[in-house]
């Protein structure tokens, strides 16, 4: 069975020689409005422990601690407008 951080689809976007899955592009924009962790897996209709380890993979291939530095990190990189 393949991960989402393993799906090559058109979907992905590319940052240098970092690759964001379609389901990390949509937990960022998550992120941007705010969401909690259980209004994403309400959302997603996953579990809580799901959207931790996707945070986790997400964080670790961003080299990012939060979600606050994610949300910089996407914005300096063209990922969020303002």
């Amino acid at each position: 069975m393949k991960s989402d951080d393993d799906d090559a689809d058109a979907d992905a976007v590319v940052i240098g020689d970092i690759k964001l899955s379609k389901r990390q592009k949509q937990l960022i924009l998550m992120l941007d409005r705010g969401l909690s962790n259980r209004d994403i897996a309400a959302e997603l209709s996953i579990s809580e422990h799901t959207v931790k380890v996707h945070l986790w993979r997400l964080f670790r291939r961003l080299g990012v601690k939060s979600r606050t530095q994610t949300l910089h990190f996407a914005r300096t990189h063209g990922l969020l407008m303002g």
